[in-house]
């Protein structure tokens, strides 16, 4: 098989970046769930406007996981790094899994920020439901593949089978394998 530039192309700037982008995706993603579980409560008490506070926290919501719980998260990040470091390790469940590890370390020190125990209690429920929107977003994409992947094999079984029973035909002595 001779090497083309497009699979060098693929190689370096398909694969390389992938873990980077991998793992700032679910960090970025994890930030924006907990920014917009403490918006929207702020959002509607506000009259339904949307004031530059607000989109200053939506723009800069990774900067939420500099607070106290800033150590525990970087032996976090660290062992994702590890995880995320070997490409069969770059699956969705494992992304879905690391974005809401890391929207619970932007959550939980917000939450000081909150003076009422009403206001605490909105934003950890609009928190836990964008917490399952991701959760079933990434079940959905994980089975989605999961149907992906089976086709494939169904078309790579049905291949084998056409060739075999060519090959039979021309030979005509081979036996006839068993699906079992």
């Amino acid at each position: 098989m001779a090497i083309s530039p497009d699979m060098i192309f693929e190689k370096v700037f398909g694969r390389l970046p992938r873990r980077p982008v991998f793992f700032m995706s679910a960090v970025w993603i994890g930030c924006q769930m907990a920014s917009f579980a403490l918006l929207i409560p702020a959002f509607v008490a506000n009259g339904f406007k949307v004031e530059p506070d607000m989109i200053e926290l939506m723009i800069f919501s990774p900067l939420l996981l500099g607070s106290g719980w800033l150590c525990p998260n970087i032996a976090v990040f660290t062992a994702a790094l590890m995880h995320f470091g070997k490409l069969e390790n770059l699956s969705v469940r494992s992304w879905g899994i690391f974005a809401g590890i890391e929207s619970m370390f932007c959550i939980i020190p917000a939450l000081s920020w909150l003076h009422s125990a009403t206001m605490v209690s909105i934003v950890t429920g609009v928190w836990l439901l964008l917490l399952t929107m991701l959760a079933a977003g990434v079940w959905f994409f994980h089975q989605w593949q999961m149907n992906h992947w089976a086709g494939e094999i169904a078309i790579l079984r049905a291949e084998n089978a056409s060739r075999l029973a060519r090959l039979q035909d021309q030979q005509g002595d081979l036996p006839v394998p068993d699906d079992d």
